[in-house]
């Protein structure tokens, strides 16, 4: 390498010359590239990585879209230690294509790494909606709300289930079909299960609708006879072999009391008797609770769970807690309801209250 130096040398008559002086030494060598340069994308970004060179400072990142064309300056610099690097503010489904170089202050820039490219993707698995026909959802549609409720009559024996995505390059599928998707109804509770998966194949949300279709078969009323036993009388025939005590609780008061025997008479129809482990007696407050899916009509529909559907007595056996010495005095009234822990109903209004009480006096013999 040659030095040119300029300076006043004196010489002769004074005259200025120029010296020139050789310098020897090597010229830094130009850093090598960045090897194995990676992008992943995610919604709206990039992350890239890389491995690191020895003697360099910084890393440039430059980005284009097109491959092997990036933009004049660099998007970024990372210094040393860092290998790694989030483009971010990038738009969905638009390919990015990155080359990073390193550099420092005596060798300058590398050349271009690599070149790794990304296209960004969104992770938005949100609906935007929800539509199912004859059915109201409770609560009413949130995107952040993902469990519903809905009912249907049973003439509705299927509907169509229309989700929207958020985003529209989201997949939605209705209990694994895609969407829109028809669902066929059982009678009682039918669970919907909508998978939104987001653009990136990563993000997911499930929203879940629970759409109970009624019976066609429901309980028209509930009577005890004058043999204490339970009358009921259905919408529908039964079926004589889905007719099961364990289908049925009888409760006095808060008190459970079993059902040893079901039976229809003369033949299995509409009417069903229930045998109960105990005798019922007037005024005894007297409901039913009948278990869902065990109880099927002729026409192969199931009967819904009930819960304390009150039991209109009409029985005039009177219990032998309120009788003494043959008749009813107040000693009688007041010894049946402390057996019955005062939870009767004498008036048949379903509740105990100074009606009842009224109606116990009436009997009360001179």
């Amino acid at each position: 390498m040659k030095l040119n130096v300029i300076a006043p040398t004196k010489g002769g008559e004074g005259a200025i010359r120029i010296q020139e002086f050789a310098v020897n030494g090597d010229p830094q060598p130009q850093l090598p590239a960045p090897a194995n340069v990676t992008a992943v994308a995610g919604d709206g970004q990039v992350t890239l990585q890389w491995d690191a060179v020895s003697g360099a400072d910084t890393y440039a990142i430059y980005k284009g879209t097109a491959p092997g064309s990036y933009d004049a300056n660099p998007l970024d610099q990372v210094n040393m230690p860092g290998t790694s690097y989030m483009a971010t503010g990038l738009t969905n489904g638009t390919t990015y294509y990155f080359a990073v170089t390193a550099g420092n202050a005596v060798s300058g820039a590398s050349g271009y790494s690599n070149e790794a490219s990304a296209m960004p993707r969104s992770g938005n698995a949100d609906l935007s909606g929800l539509s199912i026909p004859f059915a109201t959802l409770d609560p009413s549609f949130s995107a952040a709300t993902y469990s519903y409720t809905a009912s249907v009559p049973n003439s509705v024996g299927k509907i169509i289930v229309t989700p929207t995505a958020a985003d529209s390059n989201a997949t939605v599928t209705v209990n694994g079909s895609s969407a829109p998707s028809a669902v066929n109804l059982e009678v009682g509770a039918n669970t919907i299960n909508i998978l939104v998966t987001a653009e990136d194949g990563i993000s997911y949300e499930v929203y879940t609708v629970t759409v109970t279709r009624t019976s066609d078969v429901t309980l028209v009323s509930a009577r005890s006879d004058g043999d204490g036993r339970t009358v009921l009388t259905f919408s529908e025939p039964l079926k004589p072999e889905s007719l099961v005590p364990e289908a049925f609780l009888l409760r006095i008061g808060e008190r459970p009391v079993a059902v040893t025997q079901v039976f229809c008479d003369p033949v299995c129809g509409d009417t069903v008797k229930l045998v109960a482990s105990e005798p019922l007696f007037k005024w005894d407050r007297i409901s039913l609770d009948v278990a869902g899916s065990l109880l099927q009509s002729v026409h192969g529909s199931w009967l819904a769970a009930i819960e304390s559907r009150s039991v209109q007595t009409d029985t005039g056996a009177l219990s032998p807690d309120f009788l003494l010495s043959g008749g009813v005095h107040l000693d009688g009234i007041m010894s049946y309801l402390q057996r019955r822990q005062f939870d009767i109903d004498a008036n048949g209004d379903g509740s105990f209250d100074r009606a009842d009480i009224e109606a116990m006096l009436a009997h009360i013999e001179p």
